[in-house]
Formats: structure tokens, C-alpha cells, sequence
């Protein structure tokens, strides 16, 4: 019926995969591994730590889009992006929800790829706002010339950036694509 056939796999971080069991199954969160007429299958995923979805090899980066910190110090809710192999060594990068400077493993871990077929990567705003958990114009630039994709697409735009035809310009003048709604991506 409609739920085999429809049925989602959803890919979260561990401590969202944890408030998703708590919210969903709040007495008792084990049950949701047993039952099996759920129209959704989900997935604990844990930063830097590969995982195969099909025939893709997914690695997934911390973003640090959220950084709410508990008493204890650590961060509460985690973000993450994504390096994508393919079979044929083709690597795509999705980074959304990041600020400008990523975290120290997951620069490197970006770095660590000889060399990134196609990475998209967030400009919300035209100068980002202290601790807004985005990027910008300057921001996009800089991880282009850090981490030299052969090709990069801006995205998550925002109305608190240029207009289109300027930033079009601007990112043009910089080796940036601009992504659009339905833009499809070959890589």
C-alpha cells in the first residue's frame, strides 16, 4: 500500500534522532525499533563517521549552525553536512546552515579530499550577523579559495542579501554559481 510505497528514511543526528524518539514514543522510545508499520526508518548518524546510503558513501560534517551551549559546555544540538562519494569517486558537498569559519574537523576533513567535484554551500546574507549561524558573501568566498571545488554553488540565499542580479555579479566575478528553485546538478 501507500506506506511501502512511500516509505521515508530519514538520516538525523544522534541527539536529533534522540528528541525525535522522545517527542514521537515519550514513554517508551525503544518501541519505535520494533514497530514496524512506521512510514519512516530513522537513522542516528554521528559527525565524521561514514555511512553507506545506496551506493553512496556519506560522510557526515559537523556545520555548527546551531551552537547552543549546555551548562556542561557542549554544544546541545548538532548540524551537520554532508561529503558524498559516488562509485566513480565523484564527490559532492552540501554545506547549508554554516557560518562562515566550520569547525576545525570538518574543514579538514574537506581538505582531505583531493579534490571536490561540486560543493554547495550557503550565502544568507550580504555581511553576516554576529553568531547567526550562516554564512555570507565574504564567507563563501573564502571557503572557495580554502578548499578549491572545481565547482561551487551558492545557496540558502536570504532577503537580507543583494538583490539578484548584483549578487549574481558578484559571485560570477568569483568563480561562484548561483543556485535557483529546480536547479539540478550534475556532477
Amino acid at each position: 500500500g501507500y506506506l511501502e510505497a512511500n516509505h521515508i528514511e530519514l538520516y538525523l543526528p544522534h541527539d536529533v534522532f534522540e528528541m525525535v524518539l522522545a517527542a514521537k514514543f515519550p514513554d517508551q522510545p525503544e518501541t519505535y525499533q520494533k514497530n514496524k508499520d512506521q512510514f519512516f526508518t530513522l537513522h542516528s548518524l554521528t559527525a565524521c563517521k561514514e555511512i553507506e546510503v545506496g551506493s553512496f558513501n556519506v560522510l557526515p560534517i559537523k556545520t555548527d549552525h546551531l551552537n547552543i551551549q549546555h551548562r556542561s559546555g557542549k554544544s546541545m544540538v548538532e548540524s551537520f553536512g554532508y561529503i558524498i562519494r559516488d562509485t566513480d569517486n565523484k564527490i559532492f558537498c552540501y554545506l547549508t546552515d554554516t557560518p562562515p569559519e566550520l569547525p576545525k574537523e570538518s574543514y579538514e576533513a574537506l581538505i582531505k579530499e583531493q579534490q571536490i567535484d561540486c560543493l554547495v554551500f550557503e550565502c544568507t546574507f550580504d555581511h553576516v550577523p554576529l553568531n547567526s549561524g550562516h554564512s555570507d558573501i565574504k564567507g563563501i568566498i573564502d571557503i572557495r579559495q580554502k578548499i578549491k571545488p572545481k565547482r561551487i554553488v551558492a545557496t540558502h540565499i536570504s532577503h537580507h542579501n543583494l538583490g539578484h542580479k548584483e549578487l549574481e555579479k558578484v559571485l560570477t566575478r568569483n568563480g561562484i554559481e548561483l543556485g535557483y528553485d529546480g536547479m539540478e546538478i550534475v556532477v
